[in-house]
This record gives structure tokens, C-alpha cells and sequence, in this order.
């Protein structure tokens, strides 16, 4: 049964990857071996008996009919947003677009100054090493993610700079590079976080050279092998790593673990089956992320929560604040029509996204591998806790974008420097 209920999003998305043509690793691939991971390989090894066989949903028992909704949720989001990928991967023209060393100067300065920021309204250094365990979540909040935005894609943009370096620019990047490691490193920060600071400068250090191949045997080991262990390194620190012998992810080394999107999708649309649709405020939520609940005391909680809520208040998870893909909140808004809806906005916007020209340096698109590196936690969601990490990301690429412009338009017109954009 979990072979046939998932084969149309397998056929689409293995579609779409053998479709996709031009050189490197970007977004689009990110996205199509993200959905396998996630609707396929997942729910077909934890499936069983009309349950999941771990997860947080273990010990629940569900109708097929909530299996047939979720999987049509599933196939009918990636077909749409099939419909708007590209062929092709976005290509961006080599140029002579490059950074100087005074912008490098400045880039590093401001570097520095949001790493300081960052530190302070964090309660200081030592907050920031601590494990998730031992901090509030009520730390977290959109200025301070703000400022290590601007951090994390000033190392991208010195990471993409053309090479042969030069030694500020090597300096530069390596004291870009300690003081990102500080701020998010696997004994620290969420794995899905660490993945959206980091890969995207890997890729721009490869200057688009990744192929698909070996990409994908790094993506497999990083599922099977770091996701698991930086799930306890995270949580605890060092002790997470003793810890890892006795804990759920030693058994089955082989399933995927902590990939419950589809787990979570089906009891919504169980849930869904005595509950009356709820008009938009789980998209209202989505949407206006940035605004503080402090302000709005009345704002919805994502559909996520809602679901979690539901299985915490039942004894079968142990937290309330649980992975959520965002075709359910549309489901939960509107149903079917609330997907459709939903997934021709996704769709347009992720058209704009993967084309997008926001920030490029050397040929090599900023903005794009963000994108790719911010994909898997978007996709797993819940989509209005998550999106704020990506923002900040996006409006860092605006910001750089402007200092840049900025910069280049006082210099004399007679000057051969050149444009970055």
C-alpha cells in the first residue's frame, strides 16, 4: 500500500529531476530530492497497518481515506509546482562582477558588527555556544535572526568572490567563517538551521560545480548519519554523542528518522474529518509571521501547532511543536480549493525565485543558493515558524545589494570598477 499510495509523487519528482538540464546543483534539485525524502522514501519505510511505525504519531491508527487525502494534498502541491519549474537551470552571466577589496573591507566590517549584535541580544557568548535544550525559545526573535542573516550571507558573498584571492579577501573569509561557526555549529543549533547557514556557502565555494551524483551520496549520508547524531548534539552538546547508543536512532540505521511530514499531514486530515475548515487563519498566521504575538495577542498558530497540540494533548508526542508540511495548513483553511489556491501562489513565486537575478557575484547567484539551502526546513515546516530564518536571509541579500550600489555609485565614473549585483 505505501508503495502505490506514494507513486504519483515519485513519478512526478524523479520527472522533474531527469527533466532539469544545465550544469551544478541548485534549488530545483534541492526541492525534487527534498519531496522523495520526505513523501516517498519516508512514508514508505514507516507506514504499516494503517499506522507509523515510529514518529509522532506512533500507537495511532488511521482510515485509508486519510492516507488517499494526504497523498492527493502531496500530489496535488508538487504537480502544480511542476508546472511552474523551469527546464533548465537559471543560468547567470559570468560577467566581470566582482568585489573589490574596499567592499570586502566593508563586508567584513559589517560582519563583525552583526556578530557583536548578535552576541549581545543573545544574553551573551555563552548563551549562544548553549545546546537548544538549555535555551527559551522566547530568545529567538526576528531582529536577532536579523543580524545573523547579515553575518551568514556576508560569508556567502566572500565565498563566491572571484579567485585567485586576494589576502584580504582570504582573511576576510576566514574570520566570516569562525564567527558563523560560533553562531550556528551542530552543538548549538537546529540541524535544519545549520544546513540553510552552510550549504549555500559550500555550493558558492564551488563556484556551481557540484554535480547531482555526489551531491546526492552527501545528501544520503547526511539524512542516515548527521541528522540523527546532530539531533542529540544539538539538543545536549558533546553528551548528546554518548547518548546515541541508546537512543532511537542507533536501531533501523538505514530509515530515514524525524522525517514525519506525511505522518503529521495524515492526522490532519484526520482530524479535519469532525473539524470545520478554518477560513484562512492558518495561511493569515503564514503570512504574517513578523508580527509579534505581543502585538496581535489574537494571532492564529500554525497549523502545525494546532496538529501538535492535538497529539501532545493525546499522549502521543512529546512536544507540542512539530514538523507541518504547508499543504496542510491550506487543507486546514479551505480544503482542496485551499491547496490549489495555495500551490498557484507557491508556484508563481517559486518561478521568480529560482530566475531570480537579487544577488549575484562572479556568475554565481546568492539569493539561489539560500534558496537551496533553506528548502528542506521550509518544506518540512511549519512554514509560518520556520520562514523567518529565510527572510532574514532574503532582505541580508537586499542589504548587501544596496551597500554595494551604493558604494559603486560614488565612485568616479571613470573608474574601471565594476557593478556587482
Amino acid at each position: 500500500m505505501p508503495v502505490l499510495l506514494t507513486l504519483p509523487t515519485f513519478i512526478i519528482a524523479t520527472w522533474r529531476l531527469a527533466s532539469i538540464k544545465g550544469r551544478g546543483f541548485g534549488p530545483q534539485d534541492m526541492l525534487w530530492l527534498t519531496i522523495i525524502f520526505f513523501f516517498v522514501v519516508s512514508p514508505i519505510q514507516s507506514i504499516k497497518e494503517y499506522g507509523f511505525l515510529g514518529g509522532t504519531t506512533f500507537g495511532m491508527k488511521y482510515e485509508l481515506e486519510s492516507f488517499l487525502l494526504a497523498e492527493g494534498i502531496v500530489t496535488t502541491s508538487v504537480l502544480i509546482i511542476a508546472i511552474f519549474d523551469n527546464k533548465r537551470r537559471a543560468t547567470h552571466s559570468p560577467g566581470r562582477k566582482v568585489i573589490p577589496d574596499d567592499q570586502v573591507a566593508i563586508i567584513l566590517a559589517l560582519s563583525i558588527l552583526c556578530f557583536i549584535a548578535y552576541v549581545q541580544s543573545s544574553a551573551g557568548l555563552s548563551t549562544v555556544l548553549l545546546p537548544r535544550r538549555n535555551k527559551s525559545r522566547e530568545d529567538v526573535f526576528i531582529l536577532r535572526l536579523g543580524f545573523l542573516a547579515i553575518l551568514t550571507v556576508g560569508t556567502m558573498l566572500l565565498a563566491a568572490n572571484r579567485r585567485p584571492w586576494s589576502l584580504l579577501s582570504k582573511i576576510s573569509f576566514v574570520c566570516n567563517s569562525l564567527l558563523l561557526l560560533i553562531c550556528v555549529n551542530p552543538l548549538n543549533s537546529p540541524r535544519f538551521f545549520f544546513l540553510a547557514s552552510w550549504f549555500p556557502v559550500f555550493i558558492l565555494l564551488t563556484k556551481d560545480k557540484l554535480k547531482f551524483v555526489p551531491v546526492f551520496v552527501g545528501i544520503l549520508f547526511g539524512v542516515l548519519v548527521y541528522m540523527p547524531l546532530a539531533s542529540l548534539t544539538s539538543r545536549r552538546g558533546l553528551e548528546g554523542i554518548s547518548l546515541l547508543r541508546d537512543s532511537q536512532y542507533a536501531s533501523d540505521i538505514l530509515r530515514l528518522k524525524d522525517m514525519d511530514v506525511f505522518d503529521t499531514l495524515v492526522h490532519a486530515c484526520s482530524m479535519m474529518r469532525d473539524e470545520a475548515f478554518m477560513l484562512g487563519k492558518n495561511t493569515a498566521a503564514i503570512v504574517l509571521f513578523f508580527v509579534p504575538r505581543a502585538i496581535w495577542p489574537e494571532k492564529p498558530i500554525v497549523g502545525g501547532l494546532i496538529v501538535g497540540d492535538d497529539l501532545y494533548n493525546n499522549w502521543y508526542a512529546g512536544t507540542h511543536n512539530l514538523s507541518f508540511y504547508v499543504g496542510g495548513d491550506f487543507y486546514m483553511d479551505l480544503g482542496l480549493l485551499g491547496v490549489l489556491i495555495g500551490f498557484l501562489c507557491i508556484g508563481f513565486l517559486w518561478k521568480r525565485a529560482i530566475n531570480s537575478n537579487l544577488l549575484i557575484v562572479d556568475g554565481c547567484s546568492v539569493f539561489t543558493a539560500v534558496l537551496a539551502g533553506s528548502l528542506p526546513i521550509l518544506i518540512r515546516g511549519p512554514l509560518g515558524a520556520v520562514i523567518g530564518y529565510f527572510f532574514c536571509l532574503t532582505l541580508a541579500c537586499l542589504i548587501y545589494r544596496v551597500i554595494l550600489r551604493f558604494r559603486i555609485a560614488r565612485s568616479s565614473p571613470h573608474t574601471n570598477q565594476v557593478e556587482p549585483t
